[in-house]
Parts: structure tokens; C-alpha cells; sequence
């Protein structure tokens, strides 16, 4: 009698769950290499569409290509950096370090984020904090939000 654990192996080795699938430019390719590209397909495209409405939005359409490009060579070459990252958080940083290194002068997230942006929205932020003073998760984090403000 053979365990479940030497099937499995079996099945694995033998190729039986991943045939070979014909490619356009010739030769072949196994469907999990198939699969692979699809799904990268996938993201490529994804990505060409939220580049080029934060683009269009932000008007630095000359910037899309570019932008593209540091994406395209990011999932080609960097692929840990996907790993619980949410895409948008790699396009953001793609923009910004294509911007950065244009010299554009409206691209210093940190000074925006904390001269402009938290003064701004404060009191919507000091809002969130449960009433009775101190949020319990400030004595944990120092660098939490709550501590920030």
C-alpha cells in the first residue's frame, strides 16, 4: 500500500497536473510557467491603468512611461518587494523616485506629509482617538499616530 504522502510525490514528479502547452513563438512551456506569465500579464496591466490615471491626475503625464518602466523592471527584477505590499504603495514609490530624480520640486512626501498635510487634517485625525485622553496603543508604539500628534 502506497501513503498519501509518496501519491502526492508522484504526482508531483511526474508531471501528470502540469502538462506541456504549445507557445506562438515555438517551443513549449509548462502550464505553471504559463500560468506564471499570465498572472503577470495581469499585474502589468493593472499597473499600466492606475499609472496612468495618477498621472493624468497629478498632470505629469510626461511622466508615464517612465514611471512604467520602473514598475515593469521592479516586478522583472525586485519581485520581493510585492510581498504584502499592496501595488499601489509600488507605484506610489515608483512616481515618487521618477519625480526625484527629475528634480521635480513638489515631490518631498515626508516635508508635505508633516508641514502641510497633518496640520491640515488634525482635527479629523484627533478626532479618531477614543475620548477619555490617551489612546491605549500610544504607551506600545511611540511612534504611533496618536503619539505623532
Amino acid at each position: 500500500m502506497v501513503t498519501v504522502g509518496h501519491q502526492r510525490d508522484y504526482a508531483l514528479n511526474r508531471g501528470a497536473h502540469c502538462p506541456t502547452v504549445s507557445n506562438l513563438v515555438g517551443g513549449n512551456e509548462k502550464c505553471a510557467e504559463v500560468g506564471v506569465h499570465i498572472f503577470f500579464s495581469k499585474i502589468l496591466k493593472l499597473a499600466a491603468i492606475r499609472i496612468r490615471n495618477l498621472c493624468e491626475r497629478l498632470r505629469h503625464v510626461e511622466q508615464t512611461e517612465r514611471v512604467y518602466n520602473i514598475f515593469k523592471q521592479i516586478l522583472d527584477q525586485q519581485t520581493t518587494l510585492f510581498f504584502n505590499r499592496h501595488i499601489d504603495q509600488l507605484i506610489l514609490c515608483s512616481l515618487y523616485g521618477v519625480a526625484k530624480g527629475l528634480g521635480s520640486h513638489h515631490v518631498d512626501i515626508i516635508v508635505f506629509y508633516n508641514e502641510v498635510f497633518v496640520p491640515a487634517v488634525k482635527p479629523f485625525l484627533v478626532a479618531l482617538i477614543p475620548s477619555g485622553g490617551a489612546h491605549p496603543d500610544n504607551k506600545k508604539n511611540p511612534n504611533s499616530i496618536c503619539s505623532a500628534l
